[in-house]
């Protein structure tokens, strides 16, 4: 499983500005400001190659002969430590460890592409990384224009998380049919005031785990994430979906055409593509159709959540034989 995040690139027309600006703002080191740091070390900030692919728009033959085009490169990233460890004796302040153990380092690979006459920048930032940082170092606005962390556009509202769920536990898990998208499973979320996941399979749960799951959903609280098994079309991709836009994809439970005859990295490019370009507009998409058609409303969240409790009343008297 990896996890993406999304920028959008606003000032950016295409894929050939966003590789021009890339080959020739690669080095983007920077001097620390600080009379104990030593004046001939910088902090390294760059764009690197991958495995000798270059700069340059790339391009793969996905599963369903579609051609998809874009730039895969590395972000590496210094950042100082907090002063207190930048010596051997943070009372003495006389000896400098080595630069190593002065900064903090992040690496990470990233994914341009084009959607809709955009150009969007995916980092798969490890767990704990800040994307504010990251983007703000390596494509700083005199270079790069505006940058829009977790564009509007692919952020959730808290009852499309609902619409899911309603989809998945009372309707036919079908959500969209044109092209079809439906939830094959559902395996946990994350709340606000619960922050925890919940692995159901929607079949054969323990008593304890879906009523703390109902009791939670009963309360109407905001979720930041759901995780659930997606079909789409031909394909079958288990994620995470955060509220922000954000992603957790498993790679290696993926199924499907599109890019199935690939490993490693090209397949997790192919997967974040088809994530964002495909799926998620077509959950989207679902969601407009159901608001429009009124077949999803306020009282329809509100009968879901009826549902919820009655459900609740069920298994408990169930589990009590009453």
């Amino acid at each position: 499983m990896f996890n993406v995040s999304l920028v959008c690139l606003t000032d950016i027309n295409d894929l050939n500005q966003a590789a021009q600006l890339l080959e020739h703002n690669s080095v983007l080191d920077e001097p620390v400001e600080d009379e104990d740091w030593p004046d001939h070390e910088v902090l390294t900030k760059r764009w690197n190659v991958i495995n000798n692919r270059g700069m340059n728009i790339q391009n793969l033959q996905a599963g369903t002969r579609e051609e998809i085009r874009f730039i895969f490169i590395q972000g590496y990233n210094e950042r100082t430590k907090r002063k207190d460890k930048w010596f051997e004796d943070p009372q003495l302040r006389n000896s400098l460890v080595q630069k190593s153990d002065r900064v903090n380092i992040t690496e990470v690979k990233s994914v341009f592409f084009e959607y809709e006459e955009k150009v969007y920048f995916a980092p798969w930032l490890p767990p704990g990384s800040s994307l504010n940082t990251f983007t703000n170092d390596l494509l700083p606005s005199d270079i790069w224009g505006e940058t829009i962390r977790h564009p509007q556009t692919f952020q959730i509202q808290n009852d499309f998380f609902y619409w899911i769920l309603n989809a998945f536990t009372r309707g036919n898990r079908i959500v969209n049919r044109a092209p079809h998208t439906a939830i094959r499973s559902w395996t946990g979320f994350h709340g606000t005031t619960q922050d925890s996941t919940h692995n159901l399979s929607g079949d054969g749960e323990r008593i304890s785990a879906i009523l703390g799951t109902l009791a939670f959903l009963f309360m109407n609280d905001p979720l930041k994430a759901l995780s659930v098994s997606i079909d789409y079309e031909n394909e079958r991709l288990p994620l995470v979906l955060g509220a922000k836009g954000n992603l957790q994809i498993s790679e290696y439970e993926y199924e499907g055409r599109f890019s199935n005859a690939y490993l490693d990295d090209n397949r997790k490019i192919l997967l974040t593509i088809l994530a964002y370009t495909k799926i998620i507009p077509s959950l989207f998409q679902g969601y407009e159709i159901a608001r429009n058609q009124n077949t999803w409303n306020t009282n329809s969240i509100e009968d879901f959540t009826q549902w919820i409790g009655d459900e609740i009343l069920t298994r408990v008297n169930t589990a009590l034989q009453i």
